[in-house]
């Protein structure tokens, strides 16, 4: 049994489906909304799945039920990041960071992108966060970063390019 909300699209009873990011294959045997059997569930409700397939040890906090077709993840993605007031030093480029994007949460590295090493307290700058594990994040969605210690929040952004190539200086 796998929780979470619908973002977008529908499930249903029978349905085949994808665990991302490892890419798992399951079946949907029933659908619960609300403590409730339904057929069908829908985008924007709370979604209990019985799922039938690979081991149910596949699957972890973070990981995403999609349709079966979707398999791209990223290991690496363009952002628009927001330096909180309460970062004292800022963000500086090549920073290791804890990303928090959905449920998932993943160590990474900050890439600032431009003239800019620093992204000052209340400052906002166009960044590359490389991953070290890969994440299934689509455009405009959002994330917090946290220092690596995971201690102090230090900024937050919303994706721009989901599977950008590395880029130069």
């Amino acid at each position: 049994i796998v929780t979470g909300t619908a973002v977008s699209g529908e499930i249903g009873v029978g349905d085949r489906v994808r665990s991302l990011p490892r890419g798992d294959i399951f079946r949907v045997r029933s659908v619960q909304v609300h403590d409730e059997q339904v057929a069908v569930a829908a985008a924007g409700q709370r979604v209990a799945l019985n799922l039938s397939g690979a081991d149910r040890h596949a699957i972890e906090r973070g990981d995403v039920i999609a349709h079966e077709n979707l398999t791209r993840t990223s290991m690496r993605f363009d952002a628009y990041v927001e330096v909180c007031a309460s970062a004292a030093t800022g963000v500086k480029s090549h920073q290791r960071v804890r990303v928090h994007i959905g449920t998932a949460e993943r160590i990474g590295k900050l890439i600032v992108l431009g003239a800019e090493e620093t992204i000052r307290p209340k400052q906002a700058a166009y960044c590359q966060i490389a991953l070290s594990e890969p994440v299934h994040v689509l455009r405009r969605d959002r994330f917090v970063i946290r220092d690596e210690t995971a201690q102090c929040t230090l900024a937050g952004g919303v994706v721009i390019h989901p599977w950008p190539p590395k880029h130069k200086k």
